[in-house]
């Protein structure tokens, strides 16, 4: 039984730091976007840069996630012109890879 409760707790402490992860894109978004159009940060552009892989693969989880980081922009959810992370055309992932 301790092995299979270590597992549980260890999937479960998983899931949690991936949730803070994806979570911390807002707060972090014009980092981000400079990380990524502006020369910023090369640390936090690799740090996010599965996050932008992550919305180049999947519109959905792309429009999800610019939703969210326009609720940390802007605290609202009328619409705004807000540059999104992933696509945006002047963004270089080539630049941020490990």
């Amino acid at each position: 039984m301790g092995t299979k409760s270590a597992s549980v707790r260890l999937a479960i402490q998983f899931q949690l730091i991936l949730l803070v992860y994806l979570l911390s894109t807002g707060p972090m978004y014009w980092r981000i976007h400079a990380a990524y159009n502006f020369r910023g940060s090369p640390f936090v552009a690799q740090l996010y840069y599965p996050v932008v892989k992550g919305c180049e693969a999947s519109e959905t989880f792309s429009d999800v996630l610019d939703w969210y980081a326009g609720l940390w922009v802007y605290g609202d959810l009328d619409e705004r012109e807000l540059p999104p992370i992933c696509r945006d055309p002047a963004v270089q992932t080539a630049d941020a890879r490990p």
